[in-house]
């Protein structure tokens, strides 16, 4: 008699079996599969234990990688021990979470977040700059500054040497006066946020 044929008789004479859930131990995990190899205290190995509710392609929902070694709770499927599933965790490597258009991974210390829109803090600071957008406002400011520095030196050169300010003196005076003076900008990157 098959074990699918064992359990039915067992549920005509007294019910539903009780389900199988057991502790274990985190062996080995295959992240790409999303599956886990979990032992027994009694030493008994299970190989394929999902990770996820659902196994098929879709890759929709909740996952969470347990740590190697740490202790797991594993449940059966549909009333199969061959299908067991973890449904409690010790300790996690990563969290991912798969739904719509968002993707969210918790990964190494890092977080990775992939949306159309991403709200920081109610947005009360609203949107965060885009670093490239504001590196080429500020080279305008810096090109207008030297296109400006360059035209008064032009200017005053051009007035002649009527006055002391005017004239080569006057320019000599000014390009002196500006030749120690640049614009420099700090990195403005925060490489801890990035989008």
């Amino acid at each position: 008699m098959s074990d699918e044929a064992i359990r039915n008789a067992i549920k005509k004479i007294g019910g539903s079996p009780r389900p199988f859930i057991q502790v274990g131990a985190v062996q080995s995990v295959d992240w790409a599969k999303r599956t886990c190899v979990v032992k027994l205290p009694n030493g008994l190995e299970f190989e394929n234990v999902r990770l996820r509710a659902v196994a098929n392609e879709k890759k929709e929902g909740v996952c969470l990688k347990p740590k190697k070694d740490s202790q797991v709770t594993i449940a059966e499927v549909d009333g199969r021990e061959t299908q067991l599933e973890v449904i409690g965790y010790t300790e996690v490597d990563a969290i991912e979470v798969l739904m719509q258009d968002i993707e969210l991974t918790i990964e190494d210390g890092k977080v990775k977040l992939k949306a159309k829109e991403i709200i920081i803090n109610d947005g009360d600071n609203k949107g965060v700059p885009i670093l490239d957008k504001v590196k080429a406002n500020f080279d305008a400011i810096k090109k207008y500054l030297d296109i400006e520095k360059q035209a008064i030196s032009a200017g005053i050169k051009a007035v002649g040497i009527s006055t002391a300010a005017s004239g080569t003196l006057g320019a000599t005076a000014f390009d002196g006066a500006m030749a120690s003076n640049s614009i420099t900008f700090q990195n403005m990157e925060n490489t801890k946020v990035k989008h």
